[in-house]
């Protein structure tokens, strides 16, 4: 796991690595909804709820939620590196967690969608910080990512006449 303990440095090459993410998740996302298009599954809304996309509150309520999301989910993560235990058993227990947020944004066929994006965020967060133990940065480089990413897709359903993310 050389790969993954060689932290990103630089706001430069930070902003590219959460650039990249997101545009990772952006071709990954269409390519599977296009599978799913094609075998005829459809995807069940996304549950929670519903903000207005035009408010001036938007971008900080998508934040704060963000924020939340990635303490949840990366918490537990920063606490087994403290405990120092083997990458076998970490990684197969990342791999659990981002399956549950998947499922939790509305069924079982969101973990091909959220729960994959977890499993980029959780490598974005180890690789900017967090097998540095330097939980902070790792934190806000996971957030900014999902933020960019959650604007994104707010911003497309505005495009497309939506009202409410």
């Amino acid at each position: 796991m050389k790969w993954l303990s060689r932290e990103i440095c630089g706001w430069k090459n930070l902003a590219l690595a959460i650039l990249f993410v997101t545009a990772a998740q952006y071709f990954y996302t269409a390519g599977m909804s296009d599978i799913f298009h094609f075998l005829g599954i459809k995807l069940s809304p996304v549950e929670g709820k519903e903000y207005l996309i035009y408010a001036f509150s938007f971008p900080f309520i998508i934040l704060r939620i963000v924020f939340w999301e990635e303490v949840q989910y990366r918490l537990p993560v920063a606490l087994l590196l403290e405990l120092k235990l083997p990458h076998w058993i970490i990684f197969p227990i990342i791999f659990s967690l981002q399956l549950y947020f998947g499922s939790l944004h509305g069924g079982m066929e969101h973990i091909f969608f959220q729960g994959a994006g977890g499993v980029a965020y959780c490598v974005l967060f180890l690789k900017c910080g967090g097998m540095q133990r330097r939980y902070a940065k790792a934190l806000g480089s996971v957030t900014a990512a999902h933020f960019a990413w959650d604007m994104l897709i707010a911003s497309i359903c505005a495009y497309y006449g939506a009202t409410t993310f």
